[in-house]
Protein backbone atom coordinates (compact mmCIF):
# COMPACT_ATOMS: atom_id res chain seq x y z
CA UNK A 1 0.00 0.00 0.00
CA UNK A 2 1.00 3.60 -0.55
CA UNK A 3 2.30 5.05 2.71
CA UNK A 4 0.94 8.49 3.42
CA UNK A 5 2.82 11.17 5.29
CA UNK A 6 1.90 14.63 6.51
CA UNK A 7 4.87 16.95 6.24
CA UNK A 8 5.32 19.81 8.56
CA UNK A 9 4.78 23.08 6.71
CA UNK A 10 5.35 25.56 9.49
CA UNK A 11 8.31 27.81 8.81
CA UNK A 12 9.29 26.31 5.44
CA UNK A 13 7.29 28.77 3.34
CA UNK A 14 10.23 31.13 3.28
CA UNK A 15 12.65 28.56 1.85
CA UNK A 16 10.50 26.65 -0.65
CA UNK A 17 9.18 27.89 -4.01
CA UNK A 18 5.36 27.86 -4.43
CA UNK A 19 5.24 24.46 -6.19
CA UNK A 20 7.38 22.83 -3.52
CA UNK A 21 5.37 24.51 -0.81
CA UNK A 22 2.19 23.03 -2.23
CA UNK A 23 3.70 19.54 -2.14
CA UNK A 24 4.60 20.03 1.52
CA UNK A 25 0.92 20.26 2.38
CA UNK A 26 -0.92 17.25 3.83
CA UNK A 27 -2.47 14.85 1.34
CA UNK A 28 0.46 14.36 -1.00
CA UNK A 29 1.68 10.79 -1.61
CA UNK A 30 5.28 10.13 -2.59
CA UNK A 31 5.02 7.28 -5.10
CA UNK A 32 8.80 6.81 -4.97
CA UNK A 33 9.07 6.67 -1.19
CA UNK A 34 9.46 2.88 -1.08
CA UNK A 35 12.82 1.96 -2.58
CA UNK A 36 11.71 -1.64 -3.07
CA UNK A 37 9.05 -0.45 -5.55
CA UNK A 38 6.36 -1.57 -3.12
CA UNK A 39 3.95 1.01 -4.58
CA UNK A 40 4.15 -0.59 -8.05
CA UNK A 41 2.87 -3.92 -9.31
CA UNK A 42 5.14 -6.62 -10.72
CA UNK A 43 6.96 -7.06 -13.02
CA UNK A 44 9.38 -4.25 -12.27
CA UNK A 45 11.74 -5.14 -15.10
CA UNK A 46 14.94 -3.11 -15.01
CA UNK A 47 13.47 -0.17 -13.08
CA UNK A 48 15.79 0.68 -10.20
CA UNK A 49 16.59 3.42 -7.71
CA UNK A 50 19.90 5.26 -8.05
CA UNK A 51 21.50 8.31 -6.51
CA UNK A 52 22.14 10.13 -9.79
CA UNK A 53 21.76 9.98 -13.58
CA UNK A 54 23.54 11.76 -16.42
CA UNK A 55 24.00 11.51 -20.16
CA UNK A 56 26.24 8.59 -21.03
CA UNK A 57 29.71 9.68 -22.08
CA UNK A 58 30.14 9.01 -25.78
CA UNK A 59 26.43 8.31 -26.36
CA UNK A 60 23.99 11.09 -25.41
CA UNK A 61 21.02 8.88 -26.29
CA UNK A 62 21.51 6.79 -23.14
CA UNK A 63 21.74 7.42 -19.40
CA UNK A 64 24.42 6.48 -16.91
CA UNK A 65 23.37 5.88 -13.33
CA UNK A 66 25.26 6.52 -10.12
CA UNK A 67 24.95 4.06 -7.25
CA UNK A 68 24.12 3.38 -4.44
CA UNK A 69 20.35 3.51 -4.39
CA UNK A 70 18.93 6.95 -3.93
CA UNK A 71 15.82 9.05 -4.68
CA UNK A 72 15.91 8.67 -8.47
CA UNK A 73 14.01 5.96 -10.36
CA UNK A 74 15.22 5.08 -13.83
CA UNK A 75 14.48 2.34 -16.33
CA UNK A 76 17.84 0.64 -16.44
CA UNK A 77 21.00 0.90 -18.54
CA UNK A 78 19.30 -0.27 -21.75
CA UNK A 79 16.56 2.31 -21.40
CA UNK A 80 13.82 -0.12 -22.42
CA UNK A 81 11.91 -2.16 -19.87
CA UNK A 82 8.24 -2.92 -19.09
CA UNK A 83 6.01 -0.04 -18.04
CA UNK A 84 5.36 0.52 -14.33
CA UNK A 85 1.80 0.50 -13.01
CA UNK A 86 0.86 1.81 -9.57
CA UNK A 87 -0.79 -0.58 -7.15
CA UNK A 88 -3.24 2.04 -6.03
CA UNK A 89 -5.94 3.43 -8.30
CA UNK A 90 -6.72 7.11 -8.59
CA UNK A 91 -9.42 9.34 -10.06
CA UNK A 92 -9.18 13.12 -9.76
CA UNK A 93 -5.61 13.99 -8.89
CA UNK A 94 -2.90 16.60 -8.89
CA UNK A 95 0.48 15.17 -9.88
CA UNK A 96 3.97 16.61 -9.66
CA UNK A 97 7.16 15.03 -10.91
CA UNK A 98 10.59 15.80 -12.24
CA UNK A 99 12.00 13.83 -15.15
CA UNK A 100 15.21 13.57 -17.14
CA UNK A 101 15.64 12.09 -20.60
CA UNK A 102 18.59 11.79 -22.97
CA UNK A 103 18.72 12.93 -26.58
CA UNK A 104 15.88 11.59 -28.73
CA UNK A 105 14.19 9.68 -25.91
CA UNK A 106 10.49 8.94 -25.52
CA UNK A 107 8.40 8.20 -22.42
CA UNK A 108 5.12 9.30 -20.87
CA UNK A 109 2.79 9.34 -17.89
CA UNK A 110 -0.66 7.82 -18.26
CA UNK A 111 -3.60 8.63 -15.99
CA UNK A 112 -6.07 5.80 -15.34
CA UNK A 113 -3.51 3.84 -17.35
CA UNK A 114 -4.86 5.16 -20.68
CA UNK A 115 -4.68 8.98 -20.91
CA UNK A 116 -1.11 9.88 -21.80
CA UNK A 117 0.85 13.06 -21.37
CA UNK A 118 3.90 12.58 -23.54
CA UNK A 119 7.49 12.90 -22.36
CA UNK A 120 9.81 13.41 -25.32
CA UNK A 121 13.00 15.16 -26.31
CA UNK A 122 11.43 18.22 -28.00
CA UNK A 123 14.22 20.63 -27.17
CA UNK A 124 14.33 23.41 -29.77
CA UNK A 125 11.66 21.69 -31.90
CA UNK A 126 10.03 24.23 -34.22
CA UNK A 127 6.71 22.45 -34.67
CA UNK A 128 4.26 21.77 -31.86
CA UNK A 129 3.06 18.18 -31.87
CA UNK A 130 0.97 15.96 -29.61
CA UNK A 131 3.81 13.45 -29.91
CA UNK A 132 6.16 16.07 -28.49
CA UNK A 133 6.86 16.78 -24.85
CA UNK A 134 3.68 17.68 -22.95
CA UNK A 135 1.36 16.65 -25.75
CA UNK A 136 -1.77 14.66 -24.98
CA UNK A 137 -1.01 11.70 -27.20
CA UNK A 138 -2.93 10.98 -30.44
CA UNK A 139 -5.24 8.02 -30.86
CA UNK A 140 -3.85 5.10 -32.86
CA UNK A 141 -4.73 1.79 -34.47
CA UNK A 142 -2.48 -1.16 -33.71
CA UNK A 143 -2.40 -3.14 -36.97
CA UNK A 144 -0.52 -1.62 -38.62
CA UNK A 145 0.31 0.93 -35.95
CA UNK A 146 -0.63 4.42 -37.12
CA UNK A 147 -2.11 7.57 -35.62
CA UNK A 148 -5.67 8.43 -36.61
CA UNK A 149 -5.52 12.03 -35.44
CA UNK A 150 -3.05 14.65 -34.26
CA UNK A 151 -4.04 14.57 -30.57
CA UNK A 152 -3.60 17.75 -28.53
CA UNK A 153 -0.24 19.52 -28.98
CA UNK A 154 1.09 21.71 -26.13
CA UNK A 155 0.35 25.41 -26.39
CA UNK A 156 4.08 26.22 -26.32
CA UNK A 157 7.34 24.28 -26.49
CA UNK A 158 8.57 24.44 -22.89
CA UNK A 159 11.09 21.61 -23.22
CA UNK A 160 14.60 21.88 -21.80
CA UNK A 161 17.80 20.31 -23.13
CA UNK A 162 18.39 16.57 -22.86
CA UNK A 163 20.15 15.64 -19.64
CA UNK A 164 18.36 18.45 -17.75
CA UNK A 165 15.90 17.81 -14.95
CA UNK A 166 12.44 19.07 -15.99
CA UNK A 167 9.25 19.61 -13.97
CA UNK A 168 5.73 18.55 -14.79
CA UNK A 169 2.61 19.57 -12.83
CA UNK A 170 -0.79 18.23 -13.86
CA UNK A 171 -4.33 18.62 -12.54
CA UNK A 172 -6.39 15.75 -13.95
CA UNK A 173 -10.13 15.12 -13.75
CA UNK A 174 -11.43 11.63 -14.44
CA UNK A 175 -14.56 10.99 -16.49
CA UNK A 176 -17.93 11.05 -14.72
CA UNK A 177 -20.62 8.38 -14.95
CA UNK A 178 -24.27 8.20 -13.93
CA UNK A 179 -25.85 5.50 -11.75
CA UNK A 180 -26.21 3.25 -14.80
CA UNK A 181 -22.51 3.56 -15.63
CA UNK A 182 -23.05 5.84 -18.63
CA UNK A 183 -20.52 8.60 -19.17
CA UNK A 184 -21.80 12.09 -18.45
CA UNK A 185 -18.54 14.08 -18.44
CA UNK A 186 -15.27 13.80 -20.35
CA UNK A 187 -11.76 13.58 -18.95
CA UNK A 188 -10.35 17.04 -18.39
CA UNK A 189 -6.79 18.20 -17.97
CA UNK A 190 -7.51 21.30 -15.93
CA UNK A 191 -3.90 22.33 -16.24
CA UNK A 192 -0.60 20.93 -17.47
CA UNK A 193 2.47 22.98 -16.59
CA UNK A 194 5.86 22.02 -18.03
CA UNK A 195 8.90 23.77 -16.59
CA UNK A 196 6.74 26.55 -15.23
CA UNK A 197 4.84 27.20 -18.49
CA UNK A 198 1.18 26.33 -18.98
CA UNK A 199 0.90 24.02 -21.97
CA UNK A 200 -2.75 22.90 -21.54
CA UNK A 201 -5.66 24.56 -19.78
CA UNK A 202 -9.18 23.17 -19.31
CA UNK A 203 -8.57 20.58 -22.04
CA UNK A 204 -11.40 18.05 -22.46
CA UNK A 205 -10.44 14.68 -23.93
CA UNK A 206 -13.33 12.46 -25.08
CA UNK A 207 -11.37 9.23 -25.58
CA UNK A 208 -8.40 7.37 -24.10
CA UNK A 209 -5.19 8.01 -26.02
CA UNK A 210 -3.08 5.75 -28.24
CA UNK A 211 -4.50 2.37 -29.18
CA UNK A 212 -6.53 2.28 -25.94
CA UNK A 213 -9.11 4.68 -27.41
CA UNK A 214 -11.58 1.93 -28.32
CA UNK A 215 -11.55 0.48 -24.81
CA UNK A 216 -13.92 1.21 -21.94
CA UNK A 217 -13.46 4.23 -19.70
CA UNK A 218 -13.59 4.17 -15.92
CA UNK A 219 -13.66 6.58 -13.00
CA UNK A 220 -10.44 5.33 -11.41
CA UNK A 221 -7.29 3.66 -12.64
CA UNK A 222 -3.56 3.27 -12.24
CA UNK A 223 -0.74 5.69 -12.87
CA UNK A 224 1.50 4.30 -15.62
CA UNK A 225 5.13 5.24 -16.18
CA UNK A 226 6.21 4.37 -19.70
CA UNK A 227 9.53 2.54 -19.75
CA UNK A 228 9.57 0.61 -23.02
CA UNK A 229 10.16 3.44 -25.50
CA UNK A 230 13.43 4.99 -24.32
CA UNK A 231 15.61 5.95 -21.34
CA UNK A 232 13.96 8.05 -18.63
CA UNK A 233 14.47 8.93 -14.97
CA UNK A 234 11.97 10.28 -12.43
CA UNK A 235 12.29 11.87 -9.02
CA UNK A 236 9.88 13.59 -6.63
CA UNK A 237 6.89 11.80 -8.15
CA UNK A 238 4.03 12.88 -5.90
CA UNK A 239 0.29 12.70 -6.21
CA UNK A 240 -2.67 14.12 -4.30
CA UNK A 241 -6.30 13.09 -4.54
CA UNK A 242 -8.69 15.94 -5.29
CA UNK A 243 -12.24 16.50 -4.15
CA UNK A 244 -14.83 16.41 -6.94
CA UNK A 245 -15.15 19.74 -8.76
CA UNK A 246 -17.95 22.06 -7.74
CA UNK A 247 -20.74 21.72 -10.33
CA UNK A 248 -21.05 24.68 -12.65
CA UNK A 249 -23.69 27.15 -11.56
CA UNK A 250 -23.91 28.98 -14.88
CA UNK A 251 -27.49 29.17 -16.12
CA UNK A 252 -27.75 27.71 -19.63
CA UNK A 253 -29.06 29.94 -22.39
CA UNK A 254 -32.76 29.67 -23.08
CA UNK A 255 -32.18 28.12 -26.50
CA UNK A 256 -30.17 25.22 -25.01
CA UNK A 257 -31.86 24.91 -21.62
CA UNK A 258 -33.93 21.85 -22.49
CA UNK A 259 -30.92 20.02 -23.92
CA UNK A 260 -28.83 20.19 -20.74
CA UNK A 261 -31.70 18.77 -18.69
CA UNK A 262 -30.70 15.21 -17.69
CA UNK A 263 -34.38 14.22 -17.68
CA UNK A 264 -34.74 14.95 -21.41
CA UNK A 265 -36.83 12.24 -23.10
CA UNK A 266 -35.33 11.24 -26.48
CA UNK A 267 -38.53 9.46 -27.54
CA UNK A 268 -40.39 12.77 -27.47
CA UNK A 269 -37.83 14.24 -29.86
CA UNK A 270 -37.98 11.19 -32.13
CA UNK A 271 -41.67 12.00 -32.56
CA UNK A 272 -40.77 15.63 -33.38
CA UNK A 273 -37.64 15.15 -35.48
CA UNK A 274 -38.32 11.92 -37.34
CA UNK A 275 -41.68 12.66 -38.89
CA UNK A 276 -42.88 13.12 -42.45
CA UNK A 277 -44.05 16.66 -41.60
CA UNK A 278 -40.42 17.77 -41.24
CA UNK A 279 -38.66 18.42 -44.56
CA UNK A 280 -35.29 17.47 -43.09
CA UNK A 281 -36.67 13.99 -42.42
CA UNK A 282 -38.40 13.50 -45.78
CA UNK A 283 -35.23 14.55 -47.66
CA UNK A 284 -32.81 12.86 -45.25
CA UNK A 285 -31.17 10.62 -47.85
CA UNK A 286 -30.50 13.50 -50.25
CA UNK A 287 -29.15 15.65 -47.40
CA UNK A 288 -26.88 12.87 -46.15
CA UNK A 289 -25.54 12.45 -49.68
CA UNK A 290 -24.27 16.07 -49.58
CA UNK A 291 -21.56 14.96 -47.16
CA UNK A 292 -20.15 12.63 -49.82
CA UNK A 293 -18.96 10.26 -47.12
CA UNK A 294 -16.62 7.54 -48.35
CA UNK A 295 -15.90 4.11 -46.93
CA UNK A 296 -13.38 4.34 -44.09
CA UNK A 297 -13.83 8.07 -43.46
CA UNK A 298 -14.39 9.76 -40.09
CA UNK A 299 -17.52 11.93 -39.98
CA UNK A 300 -18.83 14.09 -37.12
CA UNK A 301 -22.59 14.56 -36.79
CA UNK A 302 -22.61 17.66 -34.57
CA UNK A 303 -25.85 18.23 -32.71
CA UNK A 304 -26.72 14.64 -33.54
CA UNK A 305 -30.01 14.71 -31.64
CA UNK A 306 -31.87 11.43 -32.10
CA UNK A 307 -29.20 10.07 -34.44
CA UNK A 308 -31.16 10.33 -37.68
CA UNK A 309 -28.12 11.26 -39.77
CA UNK A 310 -25.66 9.37 -37.57
CA UNK A 311 -27.24 6.12 -38.70
CA UNK A 312 -27.14 7.12 -42.37
CA UNK A 313 -23.48 8.13 -42.18
CA UNK A 314 -22.61 4.86 -40.45
CA UNK A 315 -23.92 2.97 -43.46
CA UNK A 316 -21.93 5.20 -45.82
CA UNK A 317 -18.54 4.92 -44.05
CA UNK A 318 -18.95 1.23 -43.32
CA UNK A 319 -17.28 -0.85 -40.63
CA UNK A 320 -13.83 0.60 -41.43
CA UNK A 321 -14.99 4.18 -40.79
CA UNK A 322 -16.05 6.18 -37.76
CA UNK A 323 -19.09 8.33 -37.12
CA UNK A 324 -18.95 10.57 -34.07
CA UNK A 325 -22.34 11.58 -32.73
CA UNK A 326 -21.64 14.80 -30.84
CA UNK A 327 -24.19 16.51 -28.62
CA UNK A 328 -24.49 18.47 -25.40
CA UNK A 329 -27.54 16.37 -24.42
CA UNK A 330 -26.32 13.13 -22.85
CA UNK A 331 -29.78 11.47 -23.06
CA UNK A 332 -29.54 11.81 -26.85
CA UNK A 333 -26.12 10.15 -26.76
CA UNK A 334 -27.42 7.30 -24.58
CA UNK A 335 -30.26 6.81 -27.09
CA UNK A 336 -27.84 6.76 -30.05
CA UNK A 337 -25.45 4.35 -28.30
CA UNK A 338 -28.26 1.95 -27.44
CA UNK A 339 -29.51 1.93 -31.04
CA UNK A 340 -25.99 1.50 -32.41
CA UNK A 341 -25.46 -1.52 -30.17
CA UNK A 342 -28.79 -2.98 -31.20
CA UNK A 343 -28.04 -2.39 -34.91
CA UNK A 344 -24.44 -3.63 -34.54
CA UNK A 345 -23.04 -0.35 -35.85
CA UNK A 346 -19.78 -0.32 -33.89
CA UNK A 347 -18.48 2.50 -36.10
CA UNK A 348 -20.74 4.90 -34.18
CA UNK A 349 -19.09 6.61 -31.20
CA UNK A 350 -20.80 9.15 -28.96
CA UNK A 351 -19.05 12.30 -27.79
CA UNK A 352 -20.17 14.76 -25.11
CA UNK A 353 -19.75 18.14 -26.75
CA UNK A 354 -19.99 21.68 -25.43
CA UNK A 355 -21.89 24.69 -26.68
CA UNK A 356 -18.53 26.26 -27.60
CA UNK A 357 -16.58 23.17 -28.79
CA UNK A 358 -17.03 19.84 -30.53
CA UNK A 359 -14.28 18.44 -28.22
CA UNK A 360 -12.48 16.35 -30.84
CA UNK A 361 -8.73 15.77 -31.31
CA UNK A 362 -6.79 17.75 -33.89
CA UNK A 363 -7.10 16.57 -37.51
CA UNK A 364 -9.36 13.67 -36.59
CA UNK A 365 -12.23 14.25 -39.05
CA UNK A 366 -12.77 14.13 -42.80
CA UNK A 367 -16.09 15.96 -42.60
CA UNK A 368 -18.29 17.79 -40.08
CA UNK A 369 -22.06 17.91 -40.56
CA UNK A 370 -24.41 20.30 -38.76
CA UNK A 371 -28.16 20.12 -39.33
CA UNK A 372 -30.34 22.72 -37.60
CA UNK A 373 -27.62 22.97 -34.97
CA UNK A 374 -25.55 26.07 -35.70
CA UNK A 375 -28.19 28.47 -34.42
CA UNK A 376 -27.79 26.83 -30.99
CA UNK A 377 -24.09 27.75 -30.82
CA UNK A 378 -23.48 30.32 -28.09
CA UNK A 379 -19.86 31.20 -28.96
CA UNK A 380 -19.55 30.89 -32.76
CA UNK A 381 -15.87 31.87 -33.05
CA UNK A 382 -14.70 29.35 -30.41
CA UNK A 383 -17.02 26.67 -31.73
CA UNK A 384 -15.84 27.07 -35.32
CA UNK A 385 -12.21 27.14 -34.18
CA UNK A 386 -12.74 23.72 -32.58
CA UNK A 387 -14.14 22.41 -35.88
CA UNK A 388 -11.22 23.91 -37.80
CA UNK A 389 -8.72 22.16 -35.52
CA UNK A 390 -10.57 18.85 -35.70
CA UNK A 391 -10.81 18.71 -39.49
CA UNK A 392 -8.03 17.24 -41.57
CA UNK A 393 -6.46 19.47 -44.23
CA UNK A 394 -9.07 20.38 -46.87
CA UNK A 395 -11.74 18.78 -44.66
CA UNK A 396 -15.41 19.37 -45.43
CA UNK A 397 -17.97 21.33 -43.42
CA UNK A 398 -21.60 20.87 -44.43
CA UNK A 399 -24.20 23.20 -42.94
CA UNK A 400 -27.96 22.69 -43.13
CA UNK A 401 -29.73 25.44 -41.24
CA UNK A 402 -33.01 27.29 -40.95
CA UNK A 403 -33.23 30.08 -43.53
CA UNK A 404 -34.26 33.22 -41.65
CA UNK A 405 -35.86 35.76 -43.98
CA UNK A 406 -37.70 38.78 -42.69
CA UNK A 407 -41.27 38.93 -43.94
CA UNK A 408 -41.13 35.37 -45.27
CA UNK A 409 -40.04 32.93 -42.57
CA UNK A 410 -42.40 31.46 -40.01
CA UNK A 411 -42.84 33.11 -36.62
CA UNK A 412 -40.91 30.22 -35.05
CA UNK A 413 -37.87 30.80 -37.28
CA UNK A 414 -37.94 34.58 -36.85
CA UNK A 415 -37.98 34.25 -33.05
CA UNK A 416 -35.77 31.19 -32.70
CA UNK A 417 -32.97 31.74 -35.26
CA UNK A 418 -30.55 34.53 -34.34
CA UNK A 419 -29.35 35.52 -37.84
CA UNK A 420 -29.82 35.08 -41.58
CA UNK A 421 -27.80 32.76 -43.80
CA UNK A 422 -25.46 35.54 -44.98
CA UNK A 423 -24.38 36.14 -41.38
CA UNK A 424 -23.88 32.44 -40.70
CA UNK A 425 -21.81 32.01 -43.87
CA UNK A 426 -19.69 35.05 -43.05
CA UNK A 427 -18.93 33.71 -39.57
CA UNK A 428 -17.82 30.39 -41.04
CA UNK A 429 -15.61 31.96 -43.72
CA UNK A 430 -13.94 34.18 -41.13
CA UNK A 431 -13.13 31.06 -39.10
CA UNK A 432 -10.92 29.66 -41.87
CA UNK A 433 -13.26 28.00 -44.36
CA UNK A 434 -13.80 28.66 -48.05
CA UNK A 435 -17.26 28.19 -49.58
CA UNK A 436 -17.87 25.76 -52.40
CA UNK A 437 -20.92 24.69 -54.35
CA UNK A 438 -22.95 21.90 -52.73
CA UNK A 439 -22.72 18.47 -54.33
CA UNK A 440 -26.35 18.91 -55.43
CA UNK A 441 -29.18 21.39 -54.99
CA UNK A 442 -32.16 20.59 -52.84
CA UNK A 443 -35.57 22.30 -53.02
CA UNK A 444 -35.83 23.08 -49.30
CA UNK A 445 -38.52 25.43 -48.05
CA UNK A 446 -37.41 26.24 -44.49
CA UNK A 447 -33.69 25.44 -44.67
CA UNK A 448 -30.63 26.27 -46.73
CA UNK A 449 -27.51 24.24 -47.48
CA UNK A 450 -23.94 25.57 -47.51
CA UNK A 451 -20.71 23.61 -47.91
CA UNK A 452 -17.16 24.67 -47.09
CA UNK A 453 -13.57 23.43 -47.11
CA UNK A 454 -11.01 23.98 -44.39
CA UNK A 455 -8.27 26.40 -45.37
CA UNK A 456 -4.82 26.60 -43.80
CA UNK A 457 -5.67 29.36 -41.33
CA UNK A 458 -8.59 31.57 -40.28
CA UNK A 459 -9.05 34.61 -42.49
CA UNK A 460 -8.03 38.11 -41.45
CA UNK A 461 -11.24 39.51 -39.95
CA UNK A 462 -10.33 42.98 -41.17
CA UNK A 463 -10.90 41.82 -44.77
CA UNK A 464 -14.35 41.13 -46.27
CA UNK A 465 -15.42 37.51 -46.58
CA UNK A 466 -15.58 35.95 -50.04
CA UNK A 467 -19.37 35.94 -49.93
CA UNK A 468 -19.32 39.70 -49.22
CA UNK A 469 -16.92 40.41 -52.09
CA UNK A 470 -19.19 38.53 -54.47
CA UNK A 471 -22.15 40.76 -53.75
Amino acid sequence: MVRWSCLAVLSIASILPPAAMAQAEPGWVDLLAEKDLANWILPHGQWQFVSGVSLRQGDATLLTATEPAGPILYNGPAGRTPNLLSKEQFGDVELHTEFLIPKGSNSGIKFLGVYEVQIFDSFEAKTLSASGCGGVYPRAELVPYHHIDEGYPPLVNASLAPGTWQTLDIVFRAPRFDAQGRKIANVKFESVVLNGKTIHSQLEVPFPTGHAWRGPEQAEGQILLQGDHGPVAFRNLKIKRLAPPVPATQTPSEINKQFVDPSLDPSAFVARFETESREIFTKRDAIAALVQAQAGESIADVGAGTGLFTRLFATQVGAAGNVYAIDIATPFLFHIAENAKKDKQSQIKTVIGRSDSIVMPNESLDAVFLCDTYHHVEAPAKFLASIHRALKPNGRLILVEFDRQEGKSSEFILKHIRADQATFKREIEQAGFRPEAPASTLPLQENFVATFRKTDAPRDHSQPAESERAR
